[in-house]
């Protein structure tokens, strides 16, 4: 079955392995295949996202989305080197024009939702006032949705989906391994060295932890991400224990992600100051609206992001320890 329209929920051919049981990894599973699992439950995950995105009925789509581009990008990233080239390049290119559109779409979801709630908890007097500023968003927000529209409905995103269904629907054992001369190509020989490097680059950080810039602290988040997302990919082979592991990295990926939603927040009220001075500087004196509402918005939020660096080390204090150094090499050894 092809897809006629990419504005309608995804359709699957038959021949597509679906299920649970279809898509388990397996710790003697070769890689190429372990890959093509990986990436073919995200797939389907998230082209079930398409519709609601496309509906906007629910708060949420975009955000599911975001996160399940994100995983398939770090999985892809996980896989480069053993699933065809051609392959993994359309699906890069692809899954970062739409990662990127998905993100701008739901930080600005994210500002809102903020903003929308500061105005409520002010005395009604007060929210008049403050009330250009969500509106600045709220239009933000709609212009940002217009341009993922059209990559959702258009006909590169619809040839990118039919090229990724015959890509992930092709039978990994019948067709070579791509995989170098002499070395191992099962999942149980790959996978423990392919997690430590990833826990390696987070641990390249720590040396100046305090002195890390905000540009330096959202690198690490995307370190964060990609060992988290690795741990993911191969839950199923690694035990229960996987969970802890996990539940210890959204610690930190967590706290830098709020510390990224405040300062994202912060950059786009100051363009809102911006633009609103310049608007008011030809108004007459007694007709101006004062920028003290947005002033104080913005104070807060420089405030929070400033208390998410101070506190930082103290997260990563808790995570980057000896007992998770041990449970990971633990949890990896049951490969």
């Amino acid at each position: 079955m092809t897809i006629d329209q990419p504005s309608l929920p995804l359709a699957f051919p038959k021949t597509f392995p679906r299920g649970q049981r279809a898509n388990r990894v397996l710790a003697g599973d070769r890689i190429d295949a372990a890959g093509r699992k990986v990436l073919r439950k995200l797939f389907m995950e998230m082209a079930g996202h398409q519709a609601s995105v496309l509906s906007g009925t629910d708060p949420e789509a975009a955000h599911d989305m975001r996160v399940t581009v994100r995983r398939m990008r770090a999985a892809l990233d996980l896989f480069e080197d053993f699933l065809p080239h051609r392959a993994t390049k359309t699906q890069v290119h692809a899954l970062k024009q739409l990662g990127g559109l998905l993100g701008e779409v739901r930080d600005l979801e994210v500002m809102l939702a903020g903003a929308q709630a500061y105005l409520q908890s002010l005395a009604k007097t007060q929210q008049l006032a403050f009330a250009p500023l969500p509106d600045f968003l709220q239009a933000r927000q709609s212009a940002a949705r217009e341009p993922l529209l059209a990559l959702l409905e258009g006909a590169e995103f619809a040839d990118y989906l039919q090229a990724s269904i015959r890509f992930l629907s092709e039978d990994p054992g019948t067709t070579p391994a791509p995989v170098k001369p002499g070395r191992p190509g099962r999942v149980c020989e790959l996978v423990p060295g392919l997690i430590h490097e990833r826990f390696g680059v987070l641990r390249t950080f720590e040396a100046q932890l305090t002195g890390l810039s905000l540009e330096q602290l959202h690198e690490l988040r995307g370190a964060v991400k990609r060992l988290r997302y690795a741990i993911e990919c191969f839950q199923e082979p690694l035990g229960p224990q996987a969970r802890l592991l996990l539940a210890c990295v959204k610690q930190v990926q967590d706290h830098l992600g709020w510390l990224n939603d405040a300062n994202v927040a912060a950059r786009m009220v100051q363009e809102f100051l911006q633009q609103h001075e310049t608007g008011q500087s030809e108004q007459a004196a007694a007709s101006r609206i004062s920028s003290v509402p947005f002033l104080t918005y913005l104070t807060r939020m420089l405030e929070r992001r400033d208390e998410l660096v101070r506190t930082f080390p103290e997260v990563w204090a808790s995570f980057d320890t000896f007992d998770f150094r041990q449970r990971l090499g633990r949890t990896l050894a049951r490969l």
